[in-house]
């Protein structure tokens, strides 16, 4: 981690931890967040002594070796973890550690007697509160069934249920609609929204560079993994700021969407996302991000199809990108965030990709700031 000198980050590259995961990010990803989960640990509890937290790591450690071969092994789909009912602290962290992952987290607490235990995890969780109880029972199906070789040697694991990911995002709030289209200069103001991302190797180079969209402003920043995926650290610059912001805090990604979030500590006005589901082929669009560099560049077009890459829905469009796009902001004429900028086809011309709001809700809905 960039503010902690004590960790080696080649030593740590090295250092195996319980079961390898395939891909290299999230390996990475794992051992740093296993990191800052004893850093919550020691400020949670700083008259813990070793012996206890001897016991949390080797309890913590036993539930990534059962669970993440699990929810992670099967790479092409995004985790679900749902938690029913009383939870310990220790477990509630585990639940943390996972969110870091990518696992998007469902905890049922009927008490409601764990709120704000650790300001980390409330800074981007979503709480609902229902109003109504049910007098017949509900039961949730064990999609994936511990063995009973595994219930026999692990009696403390946490009761989870995992689940296949949603085939819809129903019941959405929707963008607000604005009076009427913004002018291109307008449309140009909301570059404040969107930064350059530089990404650095363990040996302080940069690596390679993009473009990230501001989804809340407690500093949460939208950008492509291929941009962000196996950086060190990064380095961010905002728009009419001359500071340069350093970051290592990896939030959250998808592989298959090629979406990513990264934090700064730094307070800025986000993106309104558009969830309405009415982009249509014709419809103009802006694009804003850093093409080979030049900062937060501007650019029209329109949008020109609707493609299924390698599966995935994309927006195509025709306002001109290059390197240093990806990651940036596409617009529709009210200002709302359509898609997020991912690539290009380099044999045509302007022929753009974007990844659809629809898609960047799933993966960033307790992310995202609505406006009201």
């Amino acid at each position: 981690m960039v503010d902690n000198p004590i960790i080696d980050a080649y030593s740590l590259y090295q250092t195996p931890l319980c079961c390898q995961l395939d891909n290299d990010t999230l390996e990475w990803t794992k051992k740093i967040n296993f990191i800052k989960i004893l850093e919550i640990y020691t400020k949670t509890y700083p008259n813990s002594n070793a012996t206890l937290l001897k016991n949390f790591v080797v309890k913590f450690l036993h539930w990534i070796e059962i669970y993440l071969p699990k929810l992670f092994k099967p790479i092409n789909m995004s985790p679900k973890v749902i938690f029913i009912g009383d939870i310990k602290h220790h477990e509630f962290l585990f639940l943390y550690f996972l969110s870091s992952l990518g696992c998007d987290i469902c905890y049922m607490n009927p008490k409601e007697d764990i709120a704000n235990l650790f300001p980390d995890i409330a800074t981007y969780s979503t709480l609902y509160k229902c109003t109504t109880l049910y007098s017949a029972e509900v039961s949730i199906p064990e999609f994936i069934a511990a063995t009973e070789k595994e219930q026999a040697i692990s009696p403390s694991k946490p009761h989870m249920i995992f689940q296949s990911p949603p085939s819809n995002t129903a019941n959405r709030k929707q963008s607000p609609v604005n009076a009427g289209e913004l002018s291109y200069e307008q449309l140009a103001g909301l570059s404040n929204a969107v930064v350059m991302i530089k990404v650095y190797d363990e040996e302080n180079k940069i690596m390679c560079g993009g473009s990230g969209v501001i989804i809340h402003s407690s500093g949460y920043i939208l950008t492509n993994l291929h941009v962000v995926g196996g950086g060190h650290y990064y380095s961010v610059i905002y728009e009419n700021d001359t500071q340069e912001y350093l970051t290592d805090k990896f939030i959250k990604y998808h592989q298959l969407y090629d979406l990513a979030i990264i934090k700064v500590d730094k307070n800025c006005a986000p993106l309104t996302l558009k969830t309405d589901d009415n982009l249509v082929r014709g419809q103009k669009i802006v694009a804003i991000g850093s093409p080979l560099g030049l900062f937060n560049s501007f650019s029209d077009g329109i949008v020109s199809g609707f493609r299924d890459i390698d599966n995935i829905p994309m927006i195509q469009f025709t306002a001109p990108i290059s390197n240093g796009s990806s990651g940036g902001a596409l617009l529709d004429m009210f200002g709302r965030l359509v898609g997020l900028i991912t690539g290009g086809f380099d044999k045509g011309q302007n022929l753009n990709l974007a990844v659809p709001a629809d898609k960047i809700y799933e993966f960033a809905q307790n992310f995202i700031e609505h406006s009201n």
